[in-house]
């Protein structure tokens, strides 16, 4: 089975309508209703044609000329698996048809997880499915620019613990463990204020880190350096959502400096009440000196009579 018929199957077996969630600059909710055109509606399909696709290669009865799909701005010709033929199967065509009457609605749009159903997802979506793979045969793709068609260069998955996902065109293989452990990562540092930017670079700023004690550096290094460089390391990025500060500072084992603490104020005198009489005043005490006493033994010295 081809990447595009396992879509093309699972979208069938889908209820609609299929709703894709996501959320507004400043977060708001928003539910846009995907409406796909069936291939076999097609005003150019042709039930009696028999051949081979141009895209997948596959055998195929039933399918539209390729020149009633792909326009000028096409440009993945050299991936076609089967370049002689002239036309397009109805899992491949389905994959690629826009519908102009919603929103120019159209798969390559969206990242999904087609499994027994079609799953059209947002990243935090996507990341729940890389880390509870669904059970196979499956196919998963992550859009970027959501300009390029995705589906056909897909591969198809069977194993929940070492599995494919595409990003954008490229296909990454996935160890279901290690994705875990790099997500992980990825969330905590930004939930110490990092940009997804400065952990693909590596980069540790110290106004992200003072407020820590000095190993704070070396702890997050320690971590990050090992997933840097590989592609699995820049999709689970991607996908990365955010822990909140406080999940942040216990996964990466970092602590707080603690401010120093005041000194307490220390006087010898006790507080006197505006207005008190000097005969109300109690005697104060400074050293070995009391107010109370007569002047020579406030000086510490003892007064001897005169003979």
């Amino acid at each position: 089975m081809t990447p595009t018929q396992l879509i093309y199957r699972a979208w069938q077996n889908t209820p609609r309508p299929i709703i894709y969630h996501t959320a507004d600059g400043k977060g708001n909710p928003i539910d846009t209703e995907c409406n796909f055109l069936d291939p076999l509606k097609h005003p150019k399909y042709d039930a009696e044609w028999n051949g081979n696709c141009l895209i997948c290669g596959a055998p195929s009865h039933g399918g539209i000329p390729y020149k009633a799909l792909l326009g000028s701005s096409y440009t993945d010709w050299s991936r076609h698996k089967c370049p002689e033929s002239n036309h397009i199967c109805p899992a491949c065509a389905f994959t690629m048809m826009l519908n102009p009457a919603s929103h120019r609605c159209c798969l390559f749009r969206y990242s999904f997880v087609a499994e027994k159903t079609l799953h059209i997802c947002n990243r935090a979506e996507i990341r729940d499915y890389i880390l509870e793979p669904p059970e196979p045969p499956f196919v998963m793709a992550a859009t970027i620019s959501q300009k390029k068609h995705i589906a056909f260069k897909s591969l198809v998955s069977y194993d929940r613990e070492n599995f494919f996902c595409n990003l954008e065109e490229e296909q990454i293989q996935v160890n279901r463990q290690a994705a875990k452990d790099m997500i992980a990562v990825c969330e905590a540092l930004r939930g110490i204020g990092m940009t997804k930017d400065e952990i693909m670079r590596g980069e540790i700023r110290y106004d992200r880190i003072k407020k820590f004690k000095l190993d704070a550096y070396d702890k997050i290094n320690h971590l990050l350096r090992p997933c840097m460089g590989t592609r699995l390391f820049s999709l689970c990025l991607f996908v990365a959502q955010k822990m909140t500060e406080e999940e942040a500072i216990c996964f990466l084992d970092l602590t707080l400096k603690t401010k120093p603490s005041q000194p307490e104020r220390c006087s010898s005198t006790q507080p006197i009440k505006a207005g008190t009489s000097k005969e109300a005043r109690p005697d104060t005490i400074c050293g070995n000196k009391s107010s109370g006493l007569p002047a020579g033994q406030q000086s510490g010295q003892i007064m001897f009579p005169n003979f």
